[in-house]
């Protein structure tokens, strides 16, 4: 976008590629703006400061939402332009909490969106200050947003840890957790057929490392048939077997299961619920 001064060009504004940076308790988005300045009075020598600006996010077939302001991430917000064309760089940075970025995966649904950014500044050449203001519209595909959610460890945030045992000791387990990082992040590209059917590749290894049946068509033999009898174990094992039974119409599509549609709720559970008795079956183990 171009920034004018009485209707003349004072400099062409870009934004640059987005990155994600990871805080304690937050996360931020760094957004690093180039200004190219253009020659506007040759007898003055003018500069730009008091850079600030807003930042608005908008998704397909939806409208614009305000996400905050811009902060200045190396104390910069100043750039100088003497007579002539020069290249400057500015950096800037959105503070986001996580129900705000699990608004915007609320809304962006697994696909691409749009950053807004209002810049405003005010030009100065001796006693002579100008306002100027501008708009960048920056489009984010999916797997570019992808990569800065995983920038900003959002990923290891939003959903339950999940200690990551010896490889060599509890190989099946381990294979386990590298399921559920795969139905994270297929959760995250909005592909949540694959999300779930991820979270039964979780359920198959658990079934290997607790030596149990991963049968999900017929109910486990070792329960007994009296459920008022069964034991912790035996309820635990039970709430595997319908995670099992559920998840199993994501992994296998039949002539029962392959007009289910799956949606972010049912794969936010699914992950949920395998993500918490994965990660308690890790702890109980000896």
């Amino acid at each position: 976008m171009s920034l004018h001064i009485h209707g003349r060009l004072f400099a062409d504004v870009e934004l640059g590629t987005p990155l994600g940076q990871s805080g304690l308790g937050c996360f931020r988005l760094l957004l690093p703006i180039r200004w190219t300045f253009h020659s506007y009075q040759e007898s003055s020598a003018w500069s730009l400061s008091g850079i600030g600006g807003r930042v608005e996010v908008s998704f397909p077939n939806a409208p614009r939402r305000y996400l905050g302001l811009l902060s200045s991430s190396d104390g910069r917000v100043s750039v100088r332009k003497i007579n002539g064309s020069s290249l400057e760089h500015t950096q800037h940075f959105l503070e986001l909490d996580r129900a705000r970025i699990e608004a915007i995966e609320a809304c962006r649904d697994g696909k691409d969106l749009v950053l807004n950014v209002s810049l405003w500044a005010k030009a100065v050449a001796e006693s002579t200050v100008e306002r100027a203001a501008t708009e960048i519209a920056h489009h984010i595909e999916q797997g570019s947003w992808v990569r800065i959610l995983g920038e900003m460890e959002y990923r290891r945030s939003v959903l339950l840890e999940v200690p990551v045992p010896n490889a060599q000791a509890s190989p099946a387990l381990f294979k386990a957790v590298a399921a559920l990082e795969r139905a994270q992040l297929a959760h995250q590209r909005g592909e949540y057929r694959d999300s779930v059917a991820a979270c039964r590749d979780v359920l198959e290894e658990l079934a290997t490392a607790l030596q149990e049946s991963d049968i999900a068509d017929s109910r486990p033999p070792s329960l007994p048939d009296n459920r008022n009898s069964w034991t912790k174990e035996h309820r635990w094992e039970n709430l595997r077997d319908a995670l099992r039974i559920l998840t199993h119409a994501a992994k296998h599509a039949d002539q029962y299961t392959s007009g289910i549609a799956w949606n972010r709720a049912d794969a936010t559970t699914a992950i949920a619920i395998v993500a918490a008795e994965l990660r308690r079956c890790i702890e109980v183990q000896p």
